[in-house]
């Protein structure tokens, strides 16, 4: 009987994957709306291959079907969702709707059109789709221009637009939404002071994003010691960042996935740090070292989740047993059976017999394993010109030290100076 259910339930998905849309017409997908008085296009397989092939999209203002003539109301959640191919759209006077993400991921979309006389959305010469009356930016694509008049850039606008290098936001946007740039070729952004609202994840996964900017006299966000991250003035917390980001002085809290999806290798957290809140690594997958400061009292559901590529932590917690947990699942999909997790000498017991720290395979001292190489400033795992450039920017107060915690302090003395860089030059030479 068990089996027979198995069987049944995989007819069934099967058939459901199938019968994904109600008409293929001219290899447009179509689903009859709520009331079936009207068309809204949608995905033929919500995966890669959807509309596999399809270059350039005209979407009719109607089709007959079996004598009736039904319009075409809107595109649906998801509709050419990862179309590979997909350069140029042409949307009707008829379209009124536009779904979540129903052109995001079309890393070849180069042309947006919207029919003049369509009274809910426009495109003008933009290259995107603005909803007239609230002044938003619905879906864009590399060759976008944005409004000057625009008020939000709507979740998911841009997401996937790989092409897209850089975009002038304007003075009047109040809003960024969830993932409106995610996996774009951004390489530098500045955000206006007009900016009061900017949603999680908005630049995650921008692998070129190296330049963050907030424009003085933001109420609410700033960018201080150019530190190439968004803060949120108000509660002290970084919620975006890029692989260049460095921690401004004082800041204490890593906010809800501010550094989720950037592409950092090796994040040492300063001591002023006492909060990593949900997600806030989260599809770090390049990230090897992680450096735990001893002050952080409260790590987030899935805080360093799914950062497949971590090799060590160094987590210098001194009662990791009263800390707070979202959860227990701050490392959930790093390789636990594989990743170094190293602590003080004495509290290697500890650490075993404590959550989420016991779910690693191998918990050592520090003296033990000998790990922390002498000069190895940003921890990745060789000592070079690179380190010696940190030390040098310390001392020209180009960066914070306690970003690199106690590593750059490479000699005995409590001071980071000219002799700590002669003595890096000397680990080089002799090493």
């Amino acid at each position: 009987m068990k089996k027979f259910l198995i069987a049944l339930c995989a007819i069934l998905m099967g058939s459901m994957t199938a019968m994904a849309y109600d008409l293929l017409v001219d290899d447009i997908a179509y689903n009859y709306n709520a009331d079936s008085s009207g068309l809204i296009i949608t995905y033929t397989k919500l995966d890669s291959t959807n509309y596999s092939g399809l270059i350039n999209a005209i979407i009719p203002s109607g089709i007959t079907v079996n004598d009736k003539n039904y319009k075409i109301k809107g595109i649906g959640d998801f509709a050419f969702y990862g179309c590979q191919t997909l350069e140029s759209i042409s949307l009707p006077f008829t379209i009124s709707e536009i779904g979540d993400r129903a052109l995001a991921h079309c890393p070849q979309l180069k042309s947006i059109n919207v029919n003049d006389n369509n009274t809910v959305f426009h495109s003008d010469d933009f290259n995107a789709i603005v909803e007239t009356r609230a002044q938003k930016l619905i879906a864009g694509c590399a060759t976008t221009v944005i409004p000057y008049y625009t008020k939000s850039i709507e979740a998911f606008a841009f997401s996937g637009a790989s092409g897209l290098k850089s975009i002038d936001i304007p003075y009047q946007t109040v809003k960024i939404g969830y993932e409106a740039f995610e996996g774009t070729g951004l390489e530098t952004i500045f955000i206006p002071s007009s900016v009061e609202e900017i949603g999680y994840r908005a630049f995650a996964h921008c692998d070129s994003l190296s330049r963050i900017i907030v424009e003085n006299g933001n109420w609410k966000y700033a960018s201080p010691d150019s530190s190439n991250a968004i803060i949120e003035i108000a509660s002290n917390s970084l919620i975006a960042a890029c692989k260049t980001t460095t921690f401004p002085e004082g800041l204490n809290t890593i906010g809800y996935e501010g550094f989720s999806g950037v592409p950092v290798e090796n994040i040492v957290i300063p001591e002023s740090i006492n909060t990593i809140n949900h997600y806030a690594f989260r599809e770090c997958t390049d990230l090897k070292t992680a450096d735990i400061p001893a002050t952080i009292v409260y790590f987030g559901d899935r805080a360093f989740g799914d950062c497949i590529g971590l090799e060590k932590v160094y987590a210098r917690l001194l009662e990791p047993e009263e800390a707070e947990y979202g959860n227990f699942q701050t490392f959930a999909g790093v390789a636990v059976d594989t990743c170094l997790l190293l602590v003080d000498d004495e509290l290697v017991e500890l650490y075993r017999a404590t959550l989420p720290w016991s779910e690693f395979m191998y918990i050592k001292g520090f003296s033990e394993e000998q790990v922390e190489l002498i000069g190895d400033v940003n921890l990745d795992g060789v000592v070079d010109v690179t380190d010696v450039n940190i030390v040098i920017n310390i001392i020209l107060n180009r960066d914070q030290a306690e970003n690199y915690d106690r590593r750059a302090y490479i000699t005995d003395d409590d001071t980071i100076d000219v002799s700590d860089v002669n003595a890096l030059i000397n680990i080089i030479l002799h090493k």
